[in-house]
């Protein structure tokens, strides 16, 4: 989680939808602060998400 090898958009082409449990919301929170690229991947992640919450959902396509 959060590796700093990974590049492209932190959130794209991802299914099944990420979730976190709160257990790992904590280590998340913690290494944001103690870490410059854990911090810059959170930035990322919550203005990624906020450009989605801005959109109208995205209802499933399926074959006629």
């Amino acid at each position: 989680m959060l590796s700093p090898a990974t590049t492209g958009l932190l959130l794209e082409d991802v299914w099944p939808t990420l979730f976190f449990g709160e257990e790992t919301v904590a280590e998340i929170a913690r290494k944001a602060k103690t870490l410059p690229w854990a911090q810059a991947a959170v930035t990322t992640m919550r203005q990624e998400a906020e450009g989605v919450i801005a959109q109208p959902p995205q209802l499933p396509v399926e074959a006629a």
